[in-house]
């Protein structure tokens, strides 16, 4: 069974860790490091000094094998805020396992609670 909740500053290395291997993905290409101030971004976003989610999807064990962070915004156009989906990732091993589902599931959550 796999549970999604709100990241928190103990999962900070297993996210930055998460990240970097969905950039790896995106980009191609192995061995990429992250900027330095990632871990001051996720640190924000997990303290509420930045508007939006860290979720992470773990097994029962505790191992976390996805995660999605979402950000908030505000335009004109909408009178209001939006949320963006900016990275979603879930481990190969788990892919095709309802995980990512899961994971779009709990921002959509997310977006309601925030009335958004």
């Amino acid at each position: 069974m796999v549970l999604v909740r709100s990241a928190n500053k103990n999962d900070e290395v297993k996210v930055l860790e998460a990240i970097r291997l969905f950039v790896e993905e995106l980009r191609g290409k192995p061995n990429i490091k992250l900027p330095e101030n990632a871990k001051n971004v996720f640190r924000r976003i997990v303290n509420g000094v930045i508007p939006g989610t860290v979720l992470v999807a773990e097994t029962s064990d505790g191992e976390i094998i996805g995660c999605a962070t979402v950000s908030i915004q505000e335009v004109i156009y909408k009178g209001g805020k939006y949320a963006i989906l900016q990275e979603l990732w879930v481990h190969p091993s788990y892919r095709s396992h309802s995980v990512g589902n899961s994971l779009v599931c709990a921002v959509e959550n997310f977006c309601r609670e925030s009335s958004i």
